[in-house]
């Protein structure tokens, strides 16, 4: 509720600056609730696809077209950053389109217990060895 309220007051003092501002402000909006409504990939050059932002660009092409493609596409992208940053999430988290029907994420091993999955040999990432993902999310 609160980051709801907290997004709901960017969005109205971003309506007070200049329309590339009020562009941000909005793609910041969506983006707090894009964990709610998924929205595929979104593409930008240097940017990897991000599958929360399928179809953001061509909505605000819409709302805005008078304002060049290249300007939604870099309001959008400084969202996303923003965003990343102020949760503390790696922007690679938001490249990964996540299938959580899979006992384990692409690449670990489930080791047969109901839950449990193995990392793969030479995983050196964030997570312990052997991590109970059906107990996450």
């Amino acid at each position: 509720m609160a980051q709801a309220q907290a997004c709901s007051a960017q969005w109205a003092a971003a309506k007070a600056h200049a329309p590339v501002q009020v562009m941000v402000g909005r793609a910041r909006f969506l983006l707090c609730v894009s964990c709610v409504c998924p929205w595929g990939s979104f593409g930008y050059k240097g940017m990897p696809a991000v599958p929360i932002l399928h179809g953001l660009a061509d909505e605000m092409a819409q709302v805005y077209a008078s304002t060049p493609r290249s300007v939604i596409d870099r309001a959008i992208s400084a969202a996303l950053v923003h965003i990343s940053d102020r949760e503390r999430v790696p922007l690679s988290e938001f490249v990964c389109q996540r299938d959580y029907g899979q006992a384990c994420p692409q690449g670990w091993a489930d080791v047969g217990d109901a839950g449990n999955c193995s990392a793969p040999a030479g995983y050196d990432g964030p997570c312990p060895a052997v991590v109970n993902f059906s107990t996450r999310g």
